[in-house]
């Protein structure tokens, strides 16, 4: 296989594209932009394999993104680059549509320049695009488009309530619901999913859609403030600086490690898998952020570690979020083999050679 990986420089891309190498048969062209805020100011390609060829472009520059597609000719493609964050996507809207969603568009009209049909085309989305996902009443009723009022919030009311104020309950979020996003960053990432289905419709390409939880794991950025909550806190708590924790210590997530996540993406391109629906990857399991930020200050040493829960929120934050990962498991054949305890410990024994505690 001829693979072209945008973003494959990235946190995700480079376990990608390590695992894509391990095939003799293949040849890998790597597409990223080193943007500062994910690599640093004096960013440096990941080290990769004698097979891997790597360009430094934006995909928004159509004119090298078509230059690059028609000299490699790839006959498959994984497209990793995007902008993440949906706190900074409200602040940075433009940049957030050009990067998602014109850049998906620029290397689609790339490939068609190409005149060549590939194999199958792997979109990595995620699970923000479902807003705060399925919920269900007292009558145990599936609940749709919900979404959290602004003056519940700042009454201290965090839940999720319905049209008479009740408190609905959180269930797994599958494919199967329709989609409501609450942030820019998750309307672009629903976007390219869109773009992907209707520009493959009339081709025999096989088109991968991975909706992805909160991947964490070694080698994820330390310096982007938008890169997960997890590698934030574990930045903080190896510089000695204070944790808080907003709302009311409840919001949970469903954290699942990079490795888990590699290993359903080569499942759905290493086999003839046609999904009907986007992928969910998760762990399946939801996480209190409170009880994780403790897990992690154990093992930065600290005993009898309390974190001060502020009360603060951010407009547009999610209140829960687990993925229903049935479909995923079945068509993939695929399951998580990390647990969330081992992949902490990794992370942690990965970024205390990164992070020096201030003496």
């Amino acid at each position: 296989m001829r693979i072209l990986v945008t973003g494959g420089a990235g946190f995700i891309g480079s376990y990608f594209v390590r695992r894509l190498e391990m095939s003799a048969e293949n040849e890998i062209l790597v597409y990223d932009n080193l943007h500062p805020q994910v690599h640093g100011n004096e960013a440096v390609p990941p080290i990769f394999g004698p097979k891997v060829e790597f360009i430094r472009g934006d995909v928004r520059d159509a004119s090298l993104l078509r230059e690059t597609i028609k000299r490699f000719r790839p006959n498959a493609i994984a497209h990793l680059a995007s902008e993440t964050g949906t706190g900074q996507s409200h602040d940075e809207i433009s940049r957030y549509a050009d990067v998602n969603i014109m850049g998906t568009t620029y290397l689609f009209e790339g490939i068609r320049a190409m005149g060549r049909e590939l194999d199958w085309f792997l979109l990595t989305s995620s699970r923000a695009v479902y807003g705060e996902g399925a919920y269900i009443n007292s009558q145990h009723r599936l609940m749709a488009n919900v979404v959290r009022r602004l003056g519940d919030l700042e009454a201290g009311r965090f839940g999720v309530y319905d049209s008479n104020g009740l408190e609905l309950t959180s269930i797994p979020s599958s494919s199967i619901i329709t989609p409501t996003p609450l942030s820019v960053y998750a309307a672009t990432k629903l976007t390219q999913e869109h773009l992907a289905r209707s520009i493959l419709s009339t081709s025999n390409a096989r088109l991968l859609i991975y909706r992805f939880q909160n991947v964490f794991g070694a080698g994820q950025s330390l310096i982007n403030p938008y890169t997960g909550v997890l590698s934030i806190f574990i930045s903080r708590l190896l510089q000695g600086k204070p944790i808080g924790i907003y709302e009311d210590g409840e919001v949970s997530r469903d954290f699942i490690y990079v490795d888990d996540v590699v290993a359903a993406m080569i499942a759905g391109i290493s086999r003839d898998v046609r999904p009907e629906r986007p992928l969910d990857i998760g762990s399946g399991n939801a996480s209190k952020i409170y009880d994780v930020a403790i897990k992690l200050a154990r093992l930065a040493g600290y005993e009898g570690f309390d974190l001060p829960i502020t009360g603060e929120f951010r407009p547009g934050d999610i209140r829960h979020a687990v993925a229903d990962t049935s479909y995923s498991r079945s068509v993939l054949e695929w399951s998580p083999k990390v647990s969330l305890e081992e992949g902490l410990e990794r992370l942690y024994v990965w970024a205390k050679d990164r992070i020096s505690f201030p003496s």
